[in-house]
């Protein structure tokens, strides 16, 4: 791995979450964004109203796929959600715990409403040491840090296991934490200039 990639980091993770604000301003509401997800953190399960705290919070740019995430963790669905978050956050592996969250049909079961991306929050909630984000921001910059990535640019199932490889191994080598590498890969992703650095 080259070892600018922690620079890369460090300067992509300061404009996280509102590229061209101040650093201070945005580590700011990192700390805030910080002190929220940390009440997730190693819990087994989480309330329904939590449930709905992080579809909002993480969908809350798109109206559409809001709806659809809220619908599968309202009163009448959230006996099944409930189950299917609690088995995905007790499974460690990493194709292995978001699959019970994905919603495929009646036949498959998940959370109805939830892709990868909504899947991926709950996981990198509470189980923060091992999982992080996923969308297609973040996508489009590890698909150019390392070109060994499946194609596409909307997050699906099969990026998952090599997304998030790439994510811890990036976490290693600079010794950051899997959410603030989320966050630098995210803020690059916006990024019309940016640079493409391979990662052997």
């Amino acid at each position: 791995m080259p070892d600018d990639i922690c620079d890369y980091v460090s300067r992509w993770f300061d404009q996280y979450p509102r590229p061209g604000e101040s650093v201070e301003a945005n580590h700011a509401l990192q700390a805030r964004e910080d002190e929220w997800l940390q009440s997730f953190a190693g819990r087994g399960s989480i309330a329904q109203e939590e449930a709905i705290g992080l579809v909002k919070w993480w969908l809350r740019s798109d109206e559409g796929r809001m709806a659809r995430a809220l619908a599968g963790v309202d009163d009448e669905h959230w006996p099944a959600a409930k189950v299917c978050i609690a088995e995905a956050i007790r499974v460690a592996d990493g194709e292995g715990a978001l699959a019970p969250l994905m919603w495929m049909g009646n036949v498959h079961g998940g959370v109805q409403g939830w892709g990868p991306t909504m899947s991926s929050v709950v996981l990198a909630a509470c189980r923060p040491a091992r999982f992080t984000m996923a969308d297609g921001r973040a996508l489009a910059t590890v698909q150019a840090l390392d070109g060994s990535l499946p194609s596409g640019h909307d997050f699906d199932f099969h990026h998952w296991e090599p997304y998030l490889a790439v994510c811890r191994q990036v976490a290693a080598e600079c010794g950051r934490s899997l959410r603030d590498v989320y966050r630098a890969l995210w803020a690059a992703g916006g990024n019309p200039r940016l640079p493409v650095i391979l990662i052997p």
